[in-house]
């Protein structure tokens, strides 16, 4: 997105970053006060990834009459301007179709840190489809609400003792590394295949010593500067831009990583 206003220079463009933490119930929409004042909106459009379904409803039900842009998830409930974000449910049919390449039939698992999220149901849907047309194969679906270390230690030590024959592990978000930490701590990674979303710095490292097998990736940079651009494209230029642009999956290996 910086990179986006730096190019459309000199059209003075100004773009606030906002960050909220979606573990904590209601703070998307405390962090969003700061846009919205009695003396009305000091903003144009909006651009936001809304991962807490609920709190994002009412958030873009405050912007009137104003553009809005989601990136990486859609929300069917509203009608933004644009979505621009991979298909959910593809993305996890995808990581399904690589887990098999990986695996005979079995048990694998989803685990999930976050339960609201869209894209992240779609994603283990998807999953689950494909491992699921093989009838010996069976998928478990675990969300671990304890995201400190201890508690997501003591969640996947829980999770063997229930299920000690797990093959493969999709973790269908970025925090993918906390899995193959334990996988690798514990001695299980040579008999259990990760896949995971994103490649953020800490799962490119893990690509590249071994202890995750895949990540698939969606484009994170082009979704921003997107976004930028089909505002400009629409609220100066007035020109029509596509209710919704489509990231490619994109699959990473060990061997293909830059």
């Amino acid at each position: 997105m910086n990179q986006a206003v730096a190019q459309l220079n000199p059209i003075k463009i100004e773009l606030k970053l906002v960050t909220f933490d979606r573990q904590i119930s209601g703070d998307a929409l405390k962090k969003s006060g700061a846009f919205f004042e009695e003396s009305g909106l000091p903003i144009d459009a909006l651009i936001t990834t809304p991962v807490v379904p609920e709190e994002h409803m009412e958030i873009v039900s405050k912007l009137g009459q104003k553009p809005c842009v989601y990136i990486d998830t859609p929300l069917g409930t509203t009608q933004p301007l644009l979505t621009i974000s991979q298909n959910p449910y593809k993305g996890g049919y995808c990581a399904g179709r690589i887990m098999r390449m990986f695996q005979d039939s079995g048990k694998f698992a989803c685990i999930r840190m976050y339960s609201s999220a869209y894209n992240l149901r779609e994603r283990v849907r998807g999953f689950t489809d494909y491992i699921q047309k093989d009838a010996k194969s069976i998928v478990v679906d675990e969300i671990c609400t304890d995201l400190t270390d201890l508690g997501f230690y003591n969640f996947m030590k829980d999770l063997f003792a229930r299920h000690n024959d797990i093959k493969g592990i999709f973790v269908p978000h970025a925090e993918v590394n906390f899995t193959s930490y334990f996988l690798v701590d514990q001695g299980l990674k040579s008999r259990v295949t990760v896949i995971g979303y994103d490649l953020v710095a800490q799962n490119r490292e893990g690509l590249l010593d071994g202890s995750i097998d895949c990540i698939i990736g969606q484009r994170p940079e082009q979704q921003g500067s997107e976004a930028v651009y089909k505002l400009y494209q629409s609220s100066l230029l007035y020109q029509n831009v596509p209710s919704k642009i489509d990231m490619p999956i994109d699959v990473y290996f060990k061997e293909n990583i830059i």
